[in-house]
């Protein structure tokens, strides 16, 4: 080896181990976990230009294509992850599998950026550094970056260069559901804000309280018989902040509750993965009487209120998609008749005692003529369920795995099934209602009295149960049809009364169902309790009764506020359900036209109980709220401006 030959080769490795140092000693960033789209900063926020692309509109990448620049599209090739190649490097793949790839594995100025086969090499590995509002630079193995030739218009070109400062050398990293510019991995920030709403005239105030507890789930795929897992509790400040620990950021979905002992739980999805770390929960209180926080099994507390002797769910969904549950439901054919008159005929319903016996009918015909399709290994019930769906698949000619849907099953095509097969195949829970829910219709039961009913039955925010409910005497109920064997009775009295719908304890609460799919022209407006409104109304008495009262009657009074202060006596005149009347008598300090004066006084305060919180005055004049301490021997009631306390004499 001669001189100069040595010497280049001494000159090229200082020059990589000095790269190699520079490179070790900078600070590099997490990449966010998902697809996301990739855009020069060049093109501004705004712009729907210089996005990173491929030639064409390719599904499927090809080896040495160029990666460049092109305006929005909708196609894989501008779609992006990141994923770990060890020691914090990244290969960057697109959605349709391409690796980005440093063409050639050679270090240089103007070097092409290329898609390729995965190969291991360092040409695939790259770096991120986030340079704040959601700008990024990508480093190569060799310290360079990519970057354009200054240019984001269709065509320009992704290669790399030596690291300097310009908008043509960094990225948008952008989140293709809701567009937002994703930050670096960092901790989750959130907070609750509380509300208070007036019962009369819906105005909605801002409140504080003291701190709520936040319950953090996640999702465990490695364990399939406990996959959502409750992480933590976070404690939130008493202005409602809270921040999540560094390990929640990387996971694809938290699922947040918000808890206090006396407001409704409120939850919410975040998904750290696609780079929020910001929240915001709104909690609300109601202050009407018919007003109830109601304990669900996998929500927390929830709002309930009554309405003409009905219990509804305050922040129910209701849904309306004929289109997608119930196509041409009424359409009449000579099968469908068949199956109509073995249902107990379409007549119309118009008792309560009707009801029932129509109800009973469909549910002796899926009791004696549904088979379960789910799991099945039964040819002869995966050849009906195919014929059964043959029109309502996207794709019918998909081999293995499951079918998605364009709709669910017509009446005629439930009715040509039981005409060619003798049975009716139906899978899962959603398969089953909305299989008897079609049949109920066609059966003749009026769309205004029942609906298909969702619930929670576990901590679960990707499924829910689905079951039917029915309104009998003004009440309505939860009757499961993958349950079509479980006796309902025979009479409006009897109606539905079996454990197993009415027990609110097991992991199947039947009675607070959150979403109603409505049947074609069903007037409800409202996701009605499913349970007996008596013991609602037995646990409003009882959660409403004002105990503080009961148990005290004597106290010392004190009261204040920028202007005055009193202290005095309080003694209980009356007691009224959950409202008392007080007796107060003070002396106090009062500006006058002079200064300060003193002032006797004696007045009648009334004050309510509801739902753990003691209130006097009225929403929309002025307003004292307040609770018992833990000692149960001072309640403390508070106003914008001043307040006064009550502590029991001893």
């Amino acid at each position: 080896m001669n001189f100069q030959k040595l010497r280049f080769l001494f000159f090229s490795v200082v020059f990589i181990l000095s790269i190699n140092a520079a490179i070790a000693q900078m600070k590099f960033d997490k990449a966010p976990d998902g697809y996301f789209r990739i855009k020069s900063v060049q093109a501004g926020e705004s712009s729907l230009k210089g996005e990173w692309d491929q030639p064409g509109r390719n599904n499927q990448f090809k080896q040495g294509d160029n990666l460049g620049l092109w305006s929005r599209e909708s196609t894989n090739d501008q779609f992006y992850r990141f994923i770990p190649a060890g020691d914090g490097w990244y290969n960057i793949v697109s959605a349709n599998k391409g690796y980005v790839d440093v063409a050639g594995g050679k270090n240089g100025d103007g070097v092409n950026v290329q898609m390729w086969s995965p190969n291991g090499t360092v040409s695939q590995k790259f770096r991120f550094v986030h340079l704040g509002e959601g700008r990024w630079k990508i480093f190569t193995y060799w310290g360079r970056v990519l970057c354009t030739p200054r240019n984001f218009e269709d065509g320009s070109n992704v290669h790399t260069w030596a690291d300097h400062n310009g908008p043509w050398m960094e990225w948008y990293i952008i989140n293709p559901q809701n567009r937002k510019y994703i930050p670096p991995a960092t901790q989750i920030t959130g907070v609750v804000k509380t509300y208070s709403i007036d019962s009369k005239s819906g105005t909605r105030r801002t409140q504080r309280v003291d701190s709520y507890s936040i319950d953090v789930w996640y999702f465990n795929p490695k364990d399939p018989k406990n996959q959502y897992v409750k992480g933590e509790t976070i404690e939130t400040d008493n202005t409602g902040k809270f921040i999540l620990p560094e390990k929640y950021s990387a996971e694809q979905t938290l699922m947040l509750l918000a808890n206090h002992p006396d407001r409704e739980t409120v939850q919410t999805l975040i998904y750290p993965s696609r780079g929020d770390r910001t929240v915001e929960i709104a909690s609300e209180s109601y202050d009407a009487e018919n007003y109830i926080l109601l304990d669900t099994r996998y929500r927390g507390k929830k709002y309930y209120y009554e309405e003409n002797g009905v219990f509804y769910f305050k922040n129910g969904i209701i849904t309306r998609r004929d289109d997608f549950f119930f196509t041409d439901i009424n359409k009449r054919t000579p099968s469908v008749n068949a199956l109509i008159k073995e249902l107990g005929g379409n007549g119309k319903v118009s008792t309560d005692a009707e009801m029932v016996t129509r109800v009973n009918s469909v549910w002796s015909f899926l009791k004696k003529n549904v088979k379960p399709s789910m799991g099945t290994k039964d040819p002869k019930v995966t050849e009906a369920m195919e014929f059964l769906f043959r029109n309502a698949y996207n794709n019918p000619a998909q081999a293995g795995g499951l079918k998605s849907v364009k709709r669910w099953p017509t009446i005629e095509e439930y009715a040509d099934t039981y005409a060619k097969y003798g049975f009716i195949p139906l899978g899962n829970c959603t398969s089953h209602s909305q299989g008897a829910a079609t049949l109920l219709y066609a059966a003749g039961l009026p769309a205004d009295k029942f609906f298909i009913s969702k619930f929670n039955y576990d901590m679960s925010w990707i499924v829910e149960h689905w079951v039917i409910a029915v309104n009998i005497n003004n009440r309505w109920y939860s009757i499961d049809p993958q349950a079509a064997g479980v006796n309902l009775g025979t009479t409006p009295e009897t109606f539905a009364v079996n454990p197993y719908f009415t027990n609110e304890n097991t992991s199947y609460d039947f009675t607070k169902c959150f979403e109603a799919v409505l049947l074609p022209g069903s007037a409800i407006t409202k996701v009605p309790y499913c349970g007996d409104p008596a013991k609602v109304r037995a646990l409003i008495a009882e959660k409403n009764k004002p105990e503080f009262f009961i148990k005290n009657k004597k106290f010392t009074y004190s009261a204040g506020g920028m202007v005055y202060s009193s202290k005095g006596t309080a003694v209980v005149k009356k007691i009224n359900g959950n409202s008392v009347d007080v007796e107060i008598s003070s002396v106090g300090m009062v500006e006058g036209p002079k200064g300060m004066v003193k002032r006797s006084s004696k007045f009648i305060r009334t004050i309510t109980f509801k739902n753990g919180i003691y209130t006097s005055g009225a929403a929309d004049d002025y307003l004292y709220s307040g609770k018992v301490d833990k000692t149960g021997t001072v309640l403390d009631m508070s106003g914008e401006q001043d307040g006064f306390t009550l502590t029991v004499k001893k």
